[in-house]
């Protein structure tokens, strides 16, 4: 590597919303950055708070989506396990991080995979359960629409 030369960024890793102060990022301007820079780093979204019942990054451009479905896509805690998800036109890159899980080791059991999915299937009903907890049924687009915070307890309040 010469010193000389600026460093490219290769990656823009964004998570939306923000822990602990649930600020939901601009996913659609990080990714016009990304697109307009000389280096084009790939944008990557850790959409593990969101869950894909409220929010599709990949719908907004992103290049790799990854959830941690210990959380709540699982929602029983009861799997250690996350997902990477690419969009079809990345074949290169999903068969290069393929080929690096196959050989370091990185695949999940039978039964970890259906406890994976019993928790997926119930996401929709976790989903519902979690706005009427928050008093706002119906309203999975609203925080989204209004680039602000989600519904919720504020956590820098009680600290």
């Amino acid at each position: 590597m010469d010193p000389s030369e600026p460093l490219l960024s290769q990656l823009i890793w964004i998570e939306s919303p923000t822990n602990p102060t649930l600020r939901l990022i601009d996913i659609p301007r990080i990714v016009a950055i990304a697109r307009a820079h000389p280096s084009h780093p790939l944008v990557v979204v850790d959409n593990t708070f969101m869950s894909p019942f409220y929010s599709s990054p990949l719908l907004q451009d992103a290049d790799i989506v990854i959830h941690s479905l210990t959380k709540y896509i699982n929602g029983h805690t009861d799997v250690v396990m996350g997902a990477a998800i690419l969009p079809k036109h990345h074949t290169a890159l999903y068969e290069r991080l393929a080929f690096l899980q196959y050989t370091i080791g990185a695949i999940p059991g039978a039964y970890d995979s259906w406890l994976a999915q019993r928790g997926a299937k119930t996401l929709p009903d976790e989903g519902a359960r979690a706005e009427r907890a928050v008093g706002r049924p119906g309203t999975r687009e609203e925080p989204l629409r209004q680039g602000g915070h989600l519904p919720g307890p504020s956590f820098a309040s009680t600290m």
